[in-house]
């Protein structure tokens, strides 16, 4: 099987408190095949918002996947995604947790609110990369996302 050309550029919305582990992905996603815009929202009211608007415009511009930190002031990562699976118009927006958090429980949680994968965050840079460049050979060279709306 030939791996499909990824020229296009995708949006990635980064749901993350900590400006360091912001800067982290950024880096990381600097060094992936795929053109990959990165939006960072650093509280779950402010991630809601900014899908919310994107995706009321004519023609809709959500991002193309979310990573979701569970640790968030505001609303947690499990209320943002309860509210985008809400949300008829961002439903099907591709949403992985990528968060520290590691029990049961919490992935249990996120997987009922209908995640679409569960990612423990790395503890280096090199690790870092390899999630950043897994992230873009599955989500954005195999899979094929759905528009949303």
């Amino acid at each position: 099987m030939t791996a499909p050309q990824r020229s296009e550029s995708k949006e990635l919305l980064l749901v993350q408190s900590d400006p360091g582990e912001i800067c982290r992905l950024e880096a990381a996603f600097d060094d992936v095949e795929t053109p990959t815009t990165i939006h960072a929202a650093t509280d779950g009211f402010e991630a809601i918002r900014f899908l919310k608007e994107r995706a009321t415009v004519d023609p809709p511009s959500a991002p193309d996947l979310v990573l979701l930190d569970l640790h968030l002031p505001g609303k947690d990562g499990c209320e943002v995604l309860e509210a985008i699976r809400a949300e008829p118009q961002l439903r099907r927006l591709p949403v992985i947790v990528f968060t520290e958090a590691n029990e049961t429980e919490a992935v249990t949680r996120c997987y009922d609110a209908y995640a679409n994968a569960y990612v423990p965050k790395p503890t280096d840079t090199q690790e870092y990369e390899w999630v950043a460049k897994t992230i873009d050979e599955f989500w954005f060279g195999c899979v094929r996302l759905p528009p949303v709306s």
